[in-house]
């Protein structure tokens, strides 16, 4: 017996011996596998860390670039610098200097100097500091000097004793998006000739003499620009023509907003000038100015004050708010108003009766301007009120995936601008049409319910009105929720009842099908019964019902369940089938006890007579 005992327990241990190979068998195969998808996933571009590679910024001193033929030290060699990264000079691929840092020497010389060039290049995303004006010229953190087809675009300038951007003689750039501040002569100044330069969206504070200078040019452009807290003027015009002036916010210059001295033609339009402590405009021996849609307001002396060398200037459509003195014209030939409407004067808005056309009526007009030449506005903007805002579209709808239209009227004969707000939001969407689309990516991050559309219009004078509408958005199907019956009930002649639930805000139409025959409508989904008419006409065995629920913006969603009819009394095919695997598994289990215990016992009885 003995040996019987051992021999088992040897037949135990090898088959615990064979679980053991096994198990470690299929760990090492899952550790080959995760091991090679680490590789995989070591290889894979996406997962790497490309950072590693990226060039470094640095900082750099007193750079200068001579495009002249012959000179060492042109765009050939620039490009092989670290502080230049790439580019050919055309204007599909400029040469591209970004993302350092560029000083003087010692405080003397410039950030970076470029001369003599028509290549196409780009100065952004760095930062110029402590640029020193060496000579009568190279100074600045960025000095061009018969350059073309440049873009400094979004630097630093800041404690630049020399200026931030200075163009010589230097046409056809742009500087745009940058911040200057801190200088000790300007922020930015365009010299000798510069012409058809585009300054754009800069914002330019704390420099000691101008925000922008601009001195013999020709046809630039300063617009978008914000200008404040300057020693001297926030934008002087100095010998230059046909320069435009727009869309600047220009304040708190310790003289003037504007100062136009021996510059013809200027377009001045749309800047909002104010809090500056002498003038918000002065035009002194400037001639030909046009000047309309400025806001003017709270400046400490004049608005707008035109010297006695000044002429033929033309202002309309301005609007003077809480200035010390509006104007003031000692010049000769300068118009307040065009031929259609003048100005809108804070202390002169009204009546507007007779006939109701927006102008303060004859009798009460015109508007006396200050001065020797005693100029008069003829057509005074009156004071008629807010904006009447009228909301043709939307309408208390509702929307799905996709933004609504809206259409609109608005009733104000001096509209400035326009826009609208999402649920109160602090952000504007400005329109300019009266009939639109909401944004499409503000209306995607709105979750569904209902959603207020504010619309919004000012005037001249600062009047705001605003109306609004409630509308309602519904991305989701119909939800479906079935309580009773589940799927497996049996049912005899008496057909299901069914208790659900069918959620939707816009719920359009309910109906159903078993075994997808014709679609039945359901006009009342709570505790809903199949008709007798339409159960007697279901064969016995497992039917198929689903149910349907639609809403009015075509969202569509379903939910079904298998039931079984059985009439006669039998038992439904489905639990046979059961059965049949149930008595199958006994038998086999049974028989597999009975097959074993045999074997044991012809073992056992081997192993006794040995």
């Amino acid at each position: 017996m003995k040996k019987i005992k051992t021999h088992a327990r040897t037949k135990i241990s090898a088959s615990v011996f064979m679980i053991i190979i096994f198990t470690l068998g299929f760990l090492s195969i899952n550790l080959s596998l995760y091991t090679n998808k680490q590789n995989f996933l070591n290889d894979d571009p996406a997962s790497k860390d490309f950072t590693k590679n990226l060039k470094l910024s640095g900082s750099y001193s007193d750079i200068m670039i001579n495009d002249l033929p012959g000179n060492l030290l042109n765009w050939t060699w620039a490009r092989t610098q670290q502080w230049c990264t790439q580019g050919t000079g055309t204007s599909g691929d400029p040469y591209i200097i970004e993302g350092h840092t560029f000083n003087s020497t010692g405080g003397i010389g410039p950030g970076i100097s470029i001369l003599n060039s028509r290549k196409h290049f780009i100065i952004r995303n760095c930062i110029f500091r402590d640029a020193w004006q060496v000579g009568p010229a190279y100074y600045a953190g960025i000095h061009l000097q018969n350059t073309t087809n440049g873009l400094i675009s979004n630097n630093d300038f800041f404690d630049n004793p020399g200026g931030g951007v200075y163009l010589f003689n230097s046409s056809m750039n742009t500087v745009s998006g940058n911040r200057i501040y801190d200088s000790t002569l300007d922020g930015i100044g365009l010299n000798v000739n510069s012409s058809y330069n585009v300054i754009s969206g800069n914002t330019i504070y704390n420099n000691s003499r101008y925000g922008i200078r601009v001195m013999t040019g020709e046809f630039n452009e300063l617009s978008g620009n914000i200008v404040y807290n300057h020693t001297s003027s926030g934008i002087y015009l100095m010998g230059s023509y046909n320069n435009t002036l727009m869309s600047n916010t220009i304040y708190d210059s310790k003289e003037h907003g504007i100062l136009c001295y021996r510059s013809n033609d200027t377009t001045i339009e749309s800047n909002n000038i104010n809090n500056n402590k002498l003038y918000g405009i002065l035009l002194n021996d400037s001639n030909y100015a046009e000047s309309y849609e400025n806001w003017i307001y709270d400046n400490g002396e004049i608005g707008i004050n035109c010297t006695s060398s000044s002429g033929n200037n033309q202002f309309y459509e301005n609007v003077f708010l809480r200035n010390q003195k509006h104007a003031v014209d000692d010049g000769s030939n300068n118009f307040w108003n065009s031929t259609t409407i003048g100005n809108y004067w804070d202390n002169l808005t009204g009546p507007d009766a007779n006939p109701v056309d927006g102008i303060v009526d004859a009798q009460y007009g015109p508007y006396n301007i200050s001065g020797s030449a005693q100029s008069k506005d003829y057509l005074p903007i009156a004071e008629d009120g807010a904006p009447r805002i009228t909301i043709l579209s939307p309408n208390d709808d509702v929307f799905n995936e996709t933004a609504p239209d809206f259409t609109l009227t608005i009733a104000e004969d001096y509209l400035v601008s326009r826009w609208y707000k999402i649920n109160n939001s602090a952000t504007n969407y400005p329109f300019t049409s009266l009939s639109g689309i909401i944004d499409q990516t503000a209306w995607d991050a709105l979750s569904d319910g209902n959603i207020t559309l504010t619309f919004y219009a000012s005037d001249l004078p600062g009047n705001i009105g605003n109306a609004q509408v409630v509308v309602q958005k519904d991305t989701l199907a119909p939800v479906i929720t079935i309580y009773s019956p589940v799927s497996g009930d049996v049912f005899g002649t008496t057909p299901p009842t069914f208790n659900m639930t069918i959620t939707d805000p816009n719920l359009e139409t309910v109906w159903y099908t078993i075994e997808d025959r014709t679609p039945v409508i359901i006009v009342d989904v709570v505790n809903f019964t199949i008709p007798s008419q339409i159960w007697n006409f279901v064969p016995e065995g497992t039917a198929n019902v689903t149910f349907y629920a639609n809403d009015t913006l075509g969202h569509l969603s379903f939910q079904w369940l298998i039931l079984s009819k059985n009439i006669t009394g039998s038992v439904p095919d489905f639990w046979i089938g059961l059965d049949y695997f149930i008595m199958g598994l006994f038998i086999t289990l049974f028989s597999g006890i009975a097959i074993s215990s045999i074997i044991i016992k012809i073992y056992h009885k081997k192993q006794i007579f040995k």
